[in-house]
């Protein structure tokens, strides 16, 4: 469905990151201050929270809060980040979870942070660059709910994207384009196990990844790929012709992806665990971004944004 009226003018620019909980969804747009949130059930939208000079950007979501990224740069000096929360109503200030100053320079000026939330738990990336190691980050992981400090280890390279669960962190991260700022090239796939004393490796190339239980999945050029963790069986999910550079969802025995069609077209489709077998749920002329949270399925190929229950959509397959 289609965003209806609302006290907020309809944005028109792209929908460019998503999260949904159950019926509602979040939402950040290209070159936008601002997090909108919508309610398909109410029919409702309104923004929920304004960045300032910042650009928020990787968002999620879980029963009562949502969090993201903001990029905030800062011309002829060093640009900053910070992770921002807010509950899920939106009815108080927005929170500030961690910010710093991020000294990279050059191509590497404007690499944004990246989160996940799954549950209470919370991961993101942060820039950690040294005299020797230009490339260095860290991620920092911990649980919105208590006082405790967060964990943190180091990266040698630079984190593309990042997802939490109870079997610990997973992670793509890669070296940078030094001719396209923020493009990273040739990422690979970590995990950091619960449990563990080091990051350990899972795959030779991945881009977005996603965990869902003990499930990791990632997409590489061409296909999407899952494993359990632990395991070195990976088993592909497709081997169309995915765009690697958009994200992925999974949760709930169930992972969707963007892919192109034979007709120039693009395709949303959802891998069912039980059965399976990926289905094609919507078309559209623009890839899609993706989200599940809550029992519902959200996506968008541009200025719109629809959903779908979890239980109707299984009882469609």
């Amino acid at each position: 469905m289609g965003l209806p009226g609302s006290p907020v003018e309809a944005p028109e620019q792209k929908i460019t990151s998503l999260a949904n909980w159950g019926s509602l969804l979040w939402f950040t747009l290209a070159d936008s201050h601002f997090v909108y949130r919508a309610d398909l059930t109410a029919l409702e939208m309104a923004s929920v929270a304004e960045s300032g000079r910042g650009y928020p950007s990787s968002i999620d979501a879980n029963a009562t809060s949502v969090a993201w990224t903001e990029w905030v740069p800062k011309p002829g000096r060093h640009s900053s980040w910070r992770v921002m929360t807010q509950t899920a109503t939106g009815d108080l200030p927005t929170s500030l979870v961690d910010e710093a100053t991020d000294t990279r320079t050059g191509s590497l000026y404007d690499l944004s942070s990246v989160l996940d939330l799954n549950g209470d738990a919370i991961a993101y990336t942060a820039g950690a660059p040294t005299t020797e190691n230009p490339l260095a980050s860290a991620i920092r992981y911990g649980d919105l709910t208590h006082d405790e400090p967060f964990h943190e280890f180091e990266t040698d390279l630079v984190p593309f994207d990042i997802a939490i669960g109870p079997s610990g962190v997973l992670y793509s991260m890669g070296a940078v384009n030094p001719d396209a700022f923020g493009e990273i090239i040739d990422p690979k796939l970590m995990i950091y196990g619960a449990g563990s004393d080091a990051p350990q490796p899972v795959a030779e190339v991945a881009f977005h990844v996603a965990l869902d239980g003990d499930r990791m999945v990632w997409t590489a050029p061409n296909a999407v790929f899952t494993a359990s963790v632990g395991s070195t069986e990976q088993t592909s999910l497709t081997d169309s012709a995915i765009d690697a550079s958009l994200p992925i969802a999974a949760a709930e025995g169930l992972v969707t992806w963007s892919e192109a069609t034979s007709d120039g077209r693009h395709a949303l489709l959802v891998w069912d665990s039980e059965s399976g077998a990926a289905y094609q749920v919507a078309a559209s002329d623009s890839p899609f971004v993706t989200s599940i949270g809550g029992g519902w399925l959200a996506w968008s190929a541009g200025e719109s944004v629809d959903a779908v229950s979890l239980e109707e959509l299984r009882g469609a397959f």
